[in-house]
């Protein structure tokens, strides 16, 4: 978790930003999402996006839109007839095409303080967070919520401990050095 002291135009925040989407936790998720109760057979999407906090900054100063890397985490869905939509819970990594994401209906929640667009306005003005920033090594969590159709949904993404070694690239000392 990075915690900054944000002092822009906004006035004063401190600011905690998950380094990893671990650091997160469903609760969260939850908070800012129970409010929205989807319609049959669509559902609530979390985007968590990982990037650079400078990038996303600096970004926001030249107005450029930027391709970040997404997570597609599933919320909850409406009722429906999918056992497979039936069988995700909170907080399932899940498959969703970018162009479904792009045109889901964005659901903006007063509760999701860490949007991208939240911190560009709260470090606004402030130098100090910006020259801060340069200085971050880890990539920073930022959460969006979508409602898409739960057709949209591919895949769940588990956390299946596979014990492969690749027999295309593996470490040298595995084979022997060359």
């Amino acid at each position: 978790m990075k915690t900054l002291i944000t002092n822009g135009k906004l006035g004063r925040f401190v600011v905690k930003l998950p380094e990893r989407l671990e650091e997160i936790g469903n609760d969260y998720f939850k908070m800012c999402t129970d409010f929205i109760h989807p319609a049959k057979d669509y559902a609530v999407v979390a985007i968590v996006y990982k990037d650079s906090l400078n990038l996303i900054l600096t970004s926001a100063k030249k107005r450029q839109p930027t391709q970040l890397a997404i997570i597609p985490i599933f919320i909850k869905s409406g009722e429906t007839n999918s056992d497979f939509i039936n069988s995700l819970s909170l907080g399932d990594k899940i498959v969703v095409a970018a162009s479904d994401l792009s045109i889901g209906h964005h659901i903006n929640s007063p509760y999701n303080k860490i949007t991208p667009d939240n911190i560009i306005r709260l470090a606004e003005g402030d130098v100090e967070v910006t020259k801060q920033s340069l200085a971050m090594n880890n990539p920073v969590c930022f959460i969006e919520f979508k409602l898409v159709p739960v057709s949209a949904i591919h895949a769940k993404l588990d956390k299946t401990n596979n014990n492969f070694t690749n027999p295309f690239v593996c470490k040298a000392d595995i084979v022997g050095d060359a």
